[in-house]
This record gives structure tokens, C-alpha cells and sequence, in this order.
């Protein structure tokens, strides 16, 4: 069963996500925009993601929010209508500030 999405404003546009039941797997869409991003993390579960030795907690808005930048800022265009699969979602943790987890 597929959870209902929640939605954030980052940067003046509107996403909506979704965490994976049981899984470390973020689905983040952009309103209006047909594409969608998913980021999945090695080392996590149950909407949980780990690096090093802190934990995210990928249902926190700040998180997200967190998440989204740094797609954006590595090159992630919604509005180009690609489905992206980051498959290590550690990368775009990294540098992250630990006030997010």
C-alpha cells in the first residue's frame, strides 16, 4: 500500500513525497512537472536513512526540503520530464547539516 504523499515549497515550487513502506526509498515529485526523482539509501530503513553515524529521518520536512536542494543543485530538473533514480542517496547526504536529522 502505497503511502499518501505530503507536500512541501521549496524554493517557490511545490513538491509532493513519499517514502517506500519498510524501505530507505524517497519518491519526490514537482507539481506540474512530469518528472519525478527517486533517491534510495544503502544504509537505512522503515523511512529511515544513515550515514556515518547519524540518522535522517526521511519523513521530516527539513530533510526533504534538504534533499531536494541538493538534487537541484547537482543538476535534477523536474520540469524536464525524466524519472531519475539516485540509486546512492548517501551522496546527497553527505555535507548535509546534521540540524536536518
Amino acid at each position: 500500500m502505497k503511502r499518501k504523499a505530503r507536500h512541501i515549497v521549496v524554493d517557490g515550487q511545490v513538491f509532493a513525497w513519499y517514502t517506500e513502506p519498510f524501505s530507505a526509498a524517497l519518491r519526490i515529485y514537482a507539481e506540474k512537472a512530469p518528472g519525478f526523482l527517486e533517491v534510495i539509501f544503502r544504509d537505512g530503513g522503515f523511512g529511515f536513512a544513515y550515514l556515518n553515524e547519524d540518522t535522517y529521518n526521511l519523513n521530516r520536512p527539513a530533510v526533504v526540503t534538504a534533499l531536494i536542494q541538493s538534487a537541484l543543485q547537482r543538476g535534477w530538473q523536474p520540469d524536464q520530464g525524466k524519472q531519475i533514480r539516485w540509486s546512492n542517496g548517501n551522496e546527497l547526504l553527505a555535507g548535509l547539516s546534521l540540524l536536518i536529522q
